[in-house]
C-alpha cells in the first residue's frame, strides 16, 4: 500500500501543474475572444459612421463642414483600432473625394499635428 500512496504523492505535483496550465490556456483564448468581439462592435460602429457619411454625400451631392466635422469625430479613434495605414487611406479618401478645404477647416489644428496634412499643406 505504502508504494501506491509514494506514487500518488509523487504524481500530484505534475497533475497540479498540468490542470493549471490548461485553466491558463482556456483563459487566455476566452481573453482573446472578448478583445476580438469588444473591437467588432467599436469597429462596426466606426464603419456606420463612414456609411453614414457617404450615403449622404450620395444624396446631396456633397458634404459641409458639419458633416465633416461629426465624421471627423466619430472615426477619431480609427487610428488605435486599424492602424496607421487604415486611418490614413480613411483620411486620404475624405481629401479626395469631401474636399481638401472643407476638410482641412473641419480637421482643424489636432488633425493637422498629428502629421495628417492635406495636398495644399505640403
Amino acid at each position: 500500500m505504502k508504494p501506491y500512496v509514494d506514487l500518488l504523492a509523487a504524481l500530484l505535483t505534475p497533475v497540479i501543474a498540468i490542470v493549471t496550465t490548461y485553466i491558463a490556456i482556456q483563459q487566455y483564448r476566452a481573453n482573446q475572444m472578448k478583445l476580438r468581439h469588444d473591437l467588432y462592435d467599436r469597429r462596426l460602429q466606426l464603419y456606420n459612421a463612414v456609411a453614414e457619411f457617404w450615403s449622404h454625400v450620395m444624396r446631396e451631392g456633397t458634404a459641409d463642414r458639419a458633416q465633416l466635422t461629426t465624421l471627423l469625430q466619430k472615426t477619431r479613434e480609427s487610428y488605435f483600432l486599424f492602424g496607421k495605414e487604415i486611418a490614413d487611406l480613411h483620411y486620404r479618401s475624405l481629401q479626395e473625394r469631401g474636399g481638401s478645404r472643407t476638410l482641412r477647416e473641419a480637421a482643424g489644428p489636432r488633425e493637422l499635428a498629428r502629421g495628417r496634412r492635406t495636398n495644399s499643406n505640403r
